[in-house]
């Protein structure tokens, strides 16, 4: 399934549950006295616009998502971070429902609304994690996490490659060996390298050299070079 479709599903079967939960609650506190009534109401309105504030924050995450592009952000971090606003709005619902069963229980503790708060925060909360599950599931083979984190960071392990150049080649080609080493004549590399300051081995027929001991004799020879004439 492609992710945006899924993620458009899932959002859509969260919001459907907590609205139709949310409706039903509001139909069964009918029956409460009109004074009790009015007073939870009142301090729903109160923290409405607070619940309504942090769902469009985690859907301005997910419209962010769309154009992080811009800004030279990976694919996979797109992806992250869209999968992140949704399961954000997903966390808020279930956060609101158990939000109006607390503000029943005070008002009206014991009553039938109380028992159908309690239960439809409980399906909500049961349905919005499973929409995270969802997302998360469908999030896994889209991700590269060492892209969303930056580079180096393995996933499933807490060590950091803290360079970003790669490593240079252990051993190099005698071509490129002798070029490096241009200032000494042929005898003179053989020396060395029967002396073992200089390894070599033999790779599918051809004769490789390590290139530590060949930066390590550039280095001296660089470093004889600099020395004062008597």
């Amino acid at each position: 399934m492609p992710f945006n479709v899924g993620l458009v599903l899932a959002l859509v079967a969260a919001m459907s549950i907590s609205n139709l939960t949310t409706a039903h609650v509001r139909g069964v506190m009918a029956d409460l006295d009109a004074a009790v009534r009015d007073r939870i109401e009142h301090t729903l309105a109160k923290s409405a616009m607070l619940w309504q504030a942090l769902e469009w924050a985690g859907i301005i995450m997910m419209l962010l998502s769309m154009f992080t592009s811009i800004f030279g952000r990976s694919l996979s971090f797109r992806f992250f971070l869209a999968g992140c606003g949704a399961a954000f709005v997903c966390l808020v619902v279930a956060a609101s429902a158990w939000h109006m069963y607390r503000v029943i229980a005070r008002e009206a503790p014991g009553s039938p609304a109380q028992s159908a708060a309690r239960n439809s925060a409980l399906l909500v909360t049961v349905v919005e994690f499973a929409v995270i599950g969802v997302l998360f599931w469908l999030l896994n083979g889209r991700v590269d996490w060492t892209k969303v984190f930056g580079p180096g960071v393995k996933t499933g392990s807490a060590q950091t490659e803290e360079s970003e150049a790669p490593p240079k080649e252990l051993w190099v080609d005698e071509t490129i060996a002798l070029k490096e080493l241009n200032w000494m004549k042929l005898d003179e590399i053989k020396l060395i390298v029967d002396s073992g300051m200089l390894k070599t081995k033999s790779v599918a027929g051809k004769t490789v050299y390590r290139n530590a001991d060949i930066e390590r004799l550039k280095a001296q020879h660089k470093s004889n070079a600099t020395l004062p004439n008597d």
